[in-house]
């Protein structure tokens, strides 16, 4: 028996933050998801072909928390975790071409300076998990505010509504990335393994 996939992703609960770009990841699992969530605590679940759609109620900051809970309580998963990442490009110019968003596929690897991300290693002890980075772009420069202030107000801003059209081009393509994902790893992980 193959053993279930679950798509933890990360996300603020706020109504005000649900169109922002840190919760890029809630947009694609409501595109996902193939029926209502449900409330566990810390957590939301919901179906999808791609496997159990997992958000966390406790905010970004403090995800990992939601994470353990949620596989102590569905059960042993492979676990792919999807966030938002400012480092990749929303959508590059070549010419007069627009390439489309690509989400971009790590089995391991650092925080990158990603609260969210930092809080799921802490959690589970590891930093080998598998992840899809939904990318968001870089924010722009603006020498009035120090590096910390243009991240938190880009990754807790609206998109533009010149960025919709990339965006929508970003959930498509990361729904065909999990269609046909690699192989997900669960080494390092205990809590997650078969």
């Amino acid at each position: 028996m193959t053993t279930p996939t679950m798509l933890f992703v990360l996300g603020n609960p706020e109504p005000q933050r649900q169109f922002t770009r840190h919760n890029v990841a809630w947009l694609l699992a409501d595109a996902l998801r193939t029926g209502p969530y449900t409330t566990h605590g810390t957590h939301q679940t919901a179906p999808s072909a791609e496997g159990l759609i997992v958000r966390p109620l406790t905010g970004m900051n403090t995800c990992g928390a939601a994470l353990t809970d949620a596989l102590a309580l569905h059960g042993p998963h492979r676990l792919v975790v999807i966030y938002d990442d400012l480092d990749l490009p929303l959508s590059t110019t070549s010419g007069d071409r627009h390439s489309a968003p690509t989400p971009r596929w790590r089995q391991k690897g650092s925080s990158g300076g990603h609260n969210g991300v930092k809080s799921v290693i802490n959690h589970l002890g590891t930093s080998v998990f598998t992840r899809l980075k939904l990318p968001i772009g870089a924010p722009p420069v603006d020498d009035t505010l120090s590096k910390a202030e243009r991240v938190t107000h880009h990754v807790l801003g609206p998109f533009r509504p010149d960025e919709h059209p990339h965006v929508a081009a970003l959930i498509a393509n990361a729904a065909l990335a999990l269609r046909a994902p690699p192989a997900i790893s669960t080494a390092g992980t205990p809590c997650c393994s078969a």
